[in-house]
């Protein structure tokens, strides 16, 4: 049930976060735009040239680029807004009256936990639906803006296909689904190569969803034999050995630029690369990360409570405190899980875990 003083502490508490958020995201912005500015003016005849309003371009970048900055701060924003919020609410003698009439510091401060979880809920919401397209626009607008090719992406990571074969190519054409200077190495159990396999070009067939060589290749075995190292060719429009669709393809050639990935992508890529613990502790981490939201909330607001009777400030430097100890765990947890030295699920949850009940037990002795 909603009563007047929890609408009172929410109305407070959204509008120091909204402060807070605004007030961190232009600091961001603006130390980003002084770099990106000089970006634009030494490119801005080659923008135009490729048929692209900078302006637009750059207010398209800036779009897509601010939700990101909101998924690194958020988890610090809460806590930071419910310091300023208890601190006001004390300065203004507004917490006595309602503790003198039995309410317990607990209830009082549930309408900013519930303001938590509400913004870790947003946070995963968007992550599934918001970010796949929002990262493409910006790694196109990146691109445009740093004088790169928007559909043309060289220098790619090899790429290891579910068939066991790995590929490697020249270039990817993003916009034109399409793979340049494509070179397929078949391996066999014992890890020796059997075949090798070059294509000019393949390109992605959205009704077989298979990849075609549209230039034909060619076919060069690698075993001993009679046509061991001999040039065999490939016939043009012919269906290329690549199990892999058009989506694993994207996302493991942009993923080092991508500015965040959904938990469908990841679990592509994990589907993928069953053997690989980084992406299992990324999948994962895609979880905590919001979740963080809550656990730095319950750790943060008893100091908050007992610290912040005057000023803010103490509960503030409290709550960044136990957030770079909740952060430098999990960085220490995503290096050991991402070499495979203990279990990726593991260490993915044990910062969340052990701080998450030190928050809930905090939370609970409020009173």
């Amino acid at each position: 049930m909603i009563r007047r003083h929890d609408r009172y502490v929410l109305k407070a508490f959204w509008a120091t976060f909204l402060a807070v958020v605004i007030f961190l995201t232009i600091i961001t912005l603006v130390l980003d735009l002084s770099d990106r500015m000089r970006r634009l003016n030494r490119n801005w005849d080659t923008i135009i040239a490729q048929g692209y309003d900078p302006v637009v371009v750059m207010l398209q970048f800036y779009a897509t680029f601010v939700p990101f900055i909101w998924f690194k701060i958020l988890p610090f924003c809460v806590p930071l807004a419910a310091a300023f919020t208890l601190a006001r609410l004390n300065r203004h003698n507004e917490l006595t009256p309602l503790l003198a009439v039995g309410v317990s510091m607990r209830r009082i401060v549930w309408p900013i936990v519930f303001s938590g979880i509400v913004v870790a809920g947003g946070m995963l919401a968007a992550r599934e639906y918001l970010v796949p397209q929002m990262s493409r626009t910006q790694m196109k607008a990146a691109r445009i803006l740093s004088r790169n090719k928007p559909n043309r992406i060289s220098r790619v990571p090899h790429f290891h296909d579910p068939s066991g074969a790995r590929l490697s190519m020249s270039a990817y054409l993003p916009i034109d689904r399409k793979c340049e200077g494509v070179s397929i190495t078949h391996w066999a159990d014992d890890g020796s190569p059997t075949r090798l396999e070059r294509y000019p070009e393949l390109t992605w067939d959205d009704t077989r969803e298979v990849w075609v060589a549209t230039s034909g290749g060619v076919r060069i075995p690698l075993t001993e034999g009679d046509n061991a190292f001999r040039r065999l060719p490939i016939t043009r429009d012919s269906v290329a050995p690549v199990r892999a669709p058009v989506s694993l393809l994207e996302i493991s050639l942009t993923r080092t630029r991508s500015a965040g990935m959904s938990f469908s992508e990841t679990r592509e890529l994990m589907a993928a690369n069953p053997t690989n613990a980084r992406f299992r502790m990324l999948y994962h981490e895609l979880f905590t990360g919001p979740i963080s939201t809550i656990v730095l909330l319950f750790v943060a607001l008893p100091f908050c409570v007992y610290l912040g009777r005057r000023s803010a400030i103490p509960g503030m430097l409290a709550s960044l405190g136990m957030a770079a100890l909740f952060f430098g765990s999990g960085f220490l947890m995503a290096s050991l899980g991402g070499a495979g030295e203990m279990s990726p699920v593991l260490l993915a949850w044990m910062p969340t875990v052990l701080f998450g009940s030190l928050g809930l037990g905090l939370y609970l002795g409020l009173d």
